[in-house]
Order: structure tokens, then sequence, then C-alpha cells
């Protein structure tokens, strides 16, 4: 059994697998592994380098700590998009799915769903101290605006394709939300998604490389306003990152925000999430991964898959721009109005100091305080 070993130790064994400390001081690197991070955590990232074998050891060439670092920094910062994406699209799902059931002509079909999706079995069923109360008043048989608030994900997105089953239809974007799902899973666990971005998609994995993400990879392209049809650098470059886990489960994350979310607000502040992460991963990706001063990138895997994240996004933000114009914003004046009234519970300005140092208004949070992730509380379930 392997022994535990210092923070020096950790720090002498890196160097001998040839990581440098000239971006990052072996004394900040001392304090980061002893305070920030944890070793295994870190030098998993070393995968993304090439292991060069020496007598019963290895090297990585080119590679300072500093880049590992960095590489931990994206990876949070990344997860916490990835989830605040799964979060909202499990609202809007929801939401979407109960339009459904509404607008049918069916009478009995919330009926036929929950006893498609239960089948009897209330195992699936999950509650906790917020729901206890709302499951002892089921009595065992949940009706379905219940299971809302009752089922997991997984559980959800069974309800939504039998939905469409019982229609004799096909489910739409039904592949890429259980994508969604094993993607908010990892994240919800702390798995790191940058510390091999060389890791195959699922499709090319089970194929043995033979097949790739069809559904997955065409509709990025489109979302990116890329022709499938067409060849060009810059396509084959986005093709090749979306054969890629990281990259195929991000562009099916981003695809389902997308199509289910229908609210100003949730598309509004993930295009601000968003642009903000992709300036992030600009700050240091040409110098320590590009080819900034040099004539070939310093690590072409990475710097390939950021690049492909960062036009995803792109992607991402400009046809939300484009289905923000054709919603209908919900005009929150009548209520801000009678929220200032004399009478009301916080009265005006005079009252600030009652409210215990939180500032009332969430565009006054800043991008130090909020930093990367939902803003001002905006969880999926308050848009």
């Amino acid at each position: 059994m392997k022994q535990c070993i210092t923070v020096d130790e950790q720090i002498a064994l890196l160097r001998s697998h040839g990581v440098s400390f000239e971006l990052m001081s072996e004394s900040d690197a001392r304090e980061f592994l002893y305070s920030r991070s944890y070793f295994f955590k870190i030098k998993s990232y070393e995968r993304n380098y090439t292991r060069v074998g020496t007598a019963g050891s290895y090297t990585y060439s080119g590679l300072d700590f500093a880049h590992l670092v960095e590489l931990s920094y994206l990876d949070f910062a990344l997860s916490r998009i990835c989830l605040s994406l799964a979060l909202s699209t499990e609202h809007f799902l929801k939401v979407r799915l109960n339009q459904l059931i509404m607008s049918d002509p069916k009478s009995d079909l919330s009926e036929v769903l929950v006893r498609r999706i239960l089948n009897g079995d209330t195992s699936s069923i999950r509650y906790n101290p917020y729901t206890e109360d709302m499951w002892m008043a089921c009595n065992n048989a949940p009706s379905i605006w219940h299971l809302w608030e009752l089922l997991p994900l997984n559980e959800h997105i069974r309800l939504y394709t039998s939905y469409f089953d019982y229609r004799g239809e096909t489910a739409p974007f039904a592949h890429l939300l259980l994508i969604l799902r094993k993607l908010r899973n990892a994240v919800s666990h702390g798995n790191c998604l940058l510390a091999d971005v060389s890791r195959p998609s699922e499709q090319r994995r089970q194929s043995e490389g033979q097949k790739y993400d069809k559904e997955v990879t065409l509709a990025a392209l489109r979302m990116c306003e890329v022709s499938p049809r067409r060849n060009s650098g810059k396509k084959k470059a986005l093709n090749e990152a979306l054969d890629r886990l990281v990259v195929n489960n991000f562009a099916a994350a981003l695809l389902c925000h997308l199509e289910f979310a229908d609210s100003h607000k949730a598309l509004s502040h993930m295009m601000s999430d968003l642009k903000r992460f992709s300036e992030r991963i600009e700050r240091h990706r040409p110098l320590f991964f590009g080819d900034l001063h040099v004539e070939t990138p310093r690590n072409q895997l990475i710097n390939s898959t950021l690049s492909a994240i960062q036009r995803l996004i792109s992607g991402y933000c400009r046809q939300a721009e484009r289905k923000l114009t054709k919603l209908t914003p919900i005009d929150y004046s009548a209520a801000v109005a009678r929220s200032t009234h004399r009478d009301s519970l916080t009265g005006g300005d005079t009252d600030r100091a009652d409210l215990g140092g939180l500032d009332a208004r969430p565009e006054a949070i800043t991008d130090a305080e909020a930093e990367i992730g939902p803003r001002g509380g905006c969880h999926a379930g308050g848009h």
C-alpha cells in the first residue's frame, strides 16, 4: 500500500517527472498543494501531456506546474457552468412537459403517464426534508404534478420520453438529455472534466472509434453556423473536438438549454456567464497552451479543446440572442412598484439597514462577488 507523502516530497516527485516551476514558484506551488487543492487532483491533469519513458520512470516535456493549476481553475469554472446548465434545463424540461400535458386533449393523460413511469413501484421517488411533507400527503399515490418535485432527473427524462412514446412519436432531444444527465452527475460528484481531454465520446468509445455522435455533432455545427457539407479547416477542427468526451458533453448541455429554456432571464444570465467563462479561458490559453510567441501550439490537444469550447459558447450566444427576440419578456414593473409602497415590508431605501447587509438589488452584485456560475441566486426553479 502506498504511503502518504509530504508537500515537499510531492514537489520533488513532480520535478522528477519533468514538471518545472518557472511560471509558478515552488513556494507558491507548496502553498497551493497545501491549502488550495490536493496532489492527486492536480497530478491528474498531467495526462494531457505526452509521457516519455525513462529508465523505470517517466517525464513530461514542456509542462509547468502553473499549467496544471490553470487547468484545475478552468475545470472548476467549467463544472459550475455545466451544473448551472443542467439545473436550468431540468427546470424547463418540467415546464415543457407541463405545457404538453395541459394542452393535450386527453383528460386522463397525466394518470396514464404516472402509471407508465411508476408502474406501481415508488422506489424511484426521492424525498428529503424539503419534500417529505408532500410525499406524505400523496399517500403513495402521487399525481403528475407531485412528480415534478419528487423524481430525479433520469426519471424526468423517462417521463418526457414516455409522453412521446404514448403518442407514437420520437422524443426530441432524448439522446442529448441523457448526455446532460451523465454530465450533471459527474460535476455533482466533483469529477474532473479536463483531467484527460483526449477521452473519446461515448459513441467513439463504444464503437471502438468507428462511429461519431451524429446527433450532437450535426446540431453543434448548426448552432455554430458551420455547414456540415462544406469542408474547411475550422469545420475539421470542431468536428475532431466534438469527438472528445468533454466537448461532446458540453455541446449537448448547451443545445439542451437552448432548446428548453424559454425565459429571458434564464437565457440572458447564461449568455453572460458563458461569455465571462470564455474570457477566463482566453486569459492564459495563448501563452500556456497556444502558439503565442512560438510557431506551433505548446499543447495542441488542450489548446484545440479550449478553443472548441469557446467556439461552442459563441454559437450558443448567437442563437440565444435570436431566440430572445422571439420571446415575450415578463414585465415586473407593477410588482416592483407595489414592493416600494410605503406600507411594504421593506419600506424604502431608509430600511436598507434592516436587510442585514444584503443588497436587495441583484444587479448590484459585482462580477468579483458572483465569479463564474449562477448569479444572484437565480437557480433553475427561480426564473
